[in-house]
């Protein structure tokens, strides 16, 4: 998010001093390319505000951003009480809780990316409505902000991983490729939700929910294929790009198998999605702040 105090006046700005930060009025019209380019411009700006954000957050706490890791940690601890020892969900797992603990890292990463992005419009209207910049650096703001709170996890995950006998397979190393996949895909859906909250208030509000189906139609806590033999109900959780990205991390990670069908539905799903956000998102750019 961009610094500011909601309901604080921001300063004049001189319209020599616009064209030399290249701000424009809000009903100026761009292409697509420029668009983008106008953000890729404004990077340091974006990474800047990103790292501060990340700074800001769980500061009233005693442990701080500690518990962007605590959480999942006692998270994981939770679900693996519930699920590996009372309900004993585990079949087809030798690791459950390095299984538990990749699913639920990699899924946070992406529900925490698209609600922060469902916010992003709402919580700077002040701003939006003083300056032109590309409106979608707000959500691109808040899914570095996310990203950047992903990496520690990424470590602690890894660490899990070893702690609890697990390998160094040498797939790891392609762990970067996959958070840079999943990082344009949590922008994508973080455009898209930034867009229909500016509209309908509600949606913000109906995120969690939605969420928390997907939670249990991604396998983060059980096997899909120790417990979904029908060819068609495994190609419906093959459809949800948060199953695909969740079984990617632990085919790097884990070993496990992963179908060449996986593989390219989630790549499809990335490429479609940041494509068709960017654009859409777009399209509505001088309704983002309007009374």
């Amino acid at each position: 998010m961009l610094p500011h105090r909601r309901g604080a006046s921001l300063p004049r700005v001189s319209s020599a001093r616009q064209e030399e930060l290249s701000l424009f009025p809000a009903d100026r019209s761009v292409d697509l390319r420029s668009y983008v380019r106008a953000i890729i411009e404004r990077r340091g700006y974006v990474w800047y505000v990103a790292i501060s954000q990340l700074r800001r957050q769980q500061m009233d706490s005693v442990l701080g951003n500690l518990w962007h890791l605590l959480n999942p940690a006692l998270q994981i601890a939770v679900y693996y009480i519930i699920f590996g020892v009372v309900l004993e969900v585990d079949r087809g797992v030798d690791n459950f809780v390095a299984f538990i603990a990749v699913g639920l890292f990699v899924f946070q990463f992406s529900q925490k990316s698209t609600m922060a992005g469902a916010r992003s419009i709402s919580t700077n209207w002040n701003l939006i409505r003083s300056l032109w910049f590309p409106r979608a650096m707000l959500p691109v703001t808040s899914t570095l902000t996310e990203l950047l709170a992903f990496l520690p996890a990424v470590i602690v995950m890894l660490a899990v991983c070893v702690a609890t006998g697990e390998p160094l397979l040498v797939t790891w190393i392609l762990i970067p490729f996959l958070i840079v996949g999943q990082t344009m895909f949590n922008l994508g859906a973080a455009l898209v939700v930034a867009r229909l909250t500016n509209h309908v208030q509600d949606v913000q509000q109906l995120l969690p929910y939605i969420f928390r189906l997907l939670f249990y139609a991604s396998g983060v806590l059980f096997l899909v294929d120790a417990y979904v033999s029908h060819s068609r109900w495994r190609l419906v959780f093959e459809l949800n790009p948060f199953y695909g990205y969740v079984s990617l991390y632990r085919w790097a990670v884990l070993g496990f198998d992963v179908s060449q069908r996986l593989v390219l539905i989630t790549v499809l799903w990335t490429v479609f999605l940041l494509v068709f956000a960017l654009w859409w998102f777009k399209r509505a750019e001088r309704s983002y702040g309007a009374a």
